[in-house]
C-alpha cells in the first residue's frame, strides 16, 4: 500500500519575518519558565527577563514592520498594517503597569 504524502512545508526567513515579534516573546516565555532553576530569585530574574522579552519584541515589530505584506504560509496568514497596528497596541498595553 502507498501513502500519498506531500512534501513538507519549512518556511524561509522572508516568511518568518511577520513572526519575528512573536518569536521574541516566545522566548522570552521560555527564559522567564527556566529562570527560577538558576538562581535565588527566580522573581526578579523573570520580571527583568519578560521586560527585555517585551521590549525586543516592540523593536522587532518595529524594524521589520510585518513585511512582507500580503498573504504567507500557503494562504493561512494575512499581514498587513491592521495586523501590526493591533501586535504593536497589544504589545504596548501588556507592558508593567
Amino acid at each position: 500500500m502507498t501513502l500519498a504524502i506531500g512534501t513538507p512545508f519549512i518556511p524561509d526567513a522572508t516568511q518568518l519575518k511577520p513572526f519575528v515579534a512573536e518569536l521574541w516573546l516566545i522566548g522570552g516565555i521560555v527564559a522567564v519558565l527556566f529562570a527560577p532553576l538558576f538562581g535565588r530569585r527566580g522573581n526578579i530574574a523573570g520580571g527583568i527577563l519578560s521586560l527585555l522579552a517585551l521590549a525586543g519584541g516592540i523593536i522587532a515589530l518595529l524594524a521589520t514592520g510585518g513585511e512582507p505584506m500580503g498573504i504567507t504560509f500557503r494562504g493561512m496568514l494575512l499581514s498587513d498594517p491592521i495586523t501590526v497596528y493591533w501586535k504593536l497596541l497589544l504589545m504596548v498595553l501588556k507592558g508593567p503597569k
